[in-house]
């Protein structure tokens, strides 16, 4: 099952590969001779892949995870067997995603798109943002006001330093003093009781900015985006509405195939979809922002986090895939 992991991801990323020379440049420099033995030498495997596949998808792995689901964290395992190496979330030959028990919803394989379905390529930058995780306290406390200038938390209070994370990410999990934990989400800007964040932040058009955020408490895990939809780390990202429209949905070459850890500690590889859902007071024009869930990590290495570390972004007019990361990201 390892060998047969193995071919099949080098595959479909040789497959990938072969297609994302032609989707960024438009040219291949590969003689025509090489090409046809590589294109014989993939397709090869991919036609093995399918046949195993097709026979052996719900055959349970270690842990009881089939052939096409992402693998359980590396650090956990002790050995070399399939369950310890990340794996590609195999596609059918269609958009939909391909069947895996125990597959978490949020992914799913949707394979290159057709140069027909895109609309438009652009040269973008990225950085990240995350959902703070930050505790109630009762001394040096800042009050969360909401939309009637009223305190979320009563008698609690976060510290300046977690106050200003959360009106910088612009939502955050915070756990109270009882034991019970809420979210909270940017609603809007009020000019009463400013926070200065100096100190905190390191922009000083930023620190203006959200010194006066206003919040709400959402029924959410990972907070909603400014469409009111939900969070999903890894797919949803922050834009310039007037450059990407809310609810685009984009693909990123350089994210096929890269590894992200879920929250949950798993490792995935990521098909390149993601789905315009946020944004934010320094998200503005070629700029987008990374939804990474609960841990503020860099999650892939083209996020640059300069204006000089650009990249191919795609937008992609495909109604199959972009319903399906609506339904992911509508809210509760």
């Amino acid at each position: 099952n390892f060998e047969f992991k193995t071919h099949c991801t080098s595959a479909f990323l040789m497959r990938d590969n072969l297609t994302r020379a032609f989707l960024t440049s438009g040219q291949f420099l590969m003689s025509a001779t090489k090409v046809r033995w590589v294109l014989c030498f993939a397709l090869l495997l991919l036609n093995s892949c399918k046949n195993k596949v097709l026979t052996g998808s719900q055959q349970a792995q270690d842990g009881g995870v089939s052939t096409n689901v992402a693998a359980q964290n590396p650090s956990a395992s002790r050995g070399p067997t399939a369950s310890s190496q990340p794996q590609a979330l195999i596609p059918n030959n269609s958009l939909d995603p391909a069947p895996a028990t125990g597959e978490p919803k949020e992914f799913s394989y949707f394979g290159y798109p057709d140069t027909k379905v895109i609309k438009n390529s652009l040269s973008a930058w990225a950085t990240y943002y995350y959902l703070p995780q930050v505790s109630a306290v009762d001394d040096d406390q800042e009050e969360l006001l909401d939309g009637t200038n009223s305190d979320i938390l009563g008698k609690e209070g976060i510290s300046r330093k977690d106050w200003c994370a959360s009106a910088l990410q612009g939502s955050a999990k915070i756990k109270l003093k009882d034991g019970s934990s809420i979210v909270v989400n940017f609603k809007d800007r009020s000019s009463s009781k400013p926070v200065d964040c100096t100190g905190f932040i390191g922009r000083a058009d930023v620190v203006q900015q959200v010194r006066k955020n206003r919040f709400m408490k959402v029924n959410s895990i990972y907070g909603k985006g400014s469409c009111m939809n939900e969070l999903i780390p890894f797919r949803t990202i922050a834009t310039d509405k007037n450059y990407i429209p809310c609810g685009s949905l984009v693909f990123i070459p350089d994210a096929v195939g890269k590894s992200v850890t879920w929250p949950d500690g798993r490792t995935l590889i990521h098909d390149g979809y993601f789905i315009a859902g946020d944004a934010g007071a320094a998200i503005t024009g070629n700029h987008i922002d990374i939804f990474v869930g609960t841990v503020f990590k860099k999650p892939f290495d083209f996020v640059k986090s300069t204006a000089k570390g650009t990249f191919t972004l795609l937008i992609v007019q495909n109604e199959s895939v972009l319903g399906k990361l609506r339904e992911l990201s509508r809210p509760n």
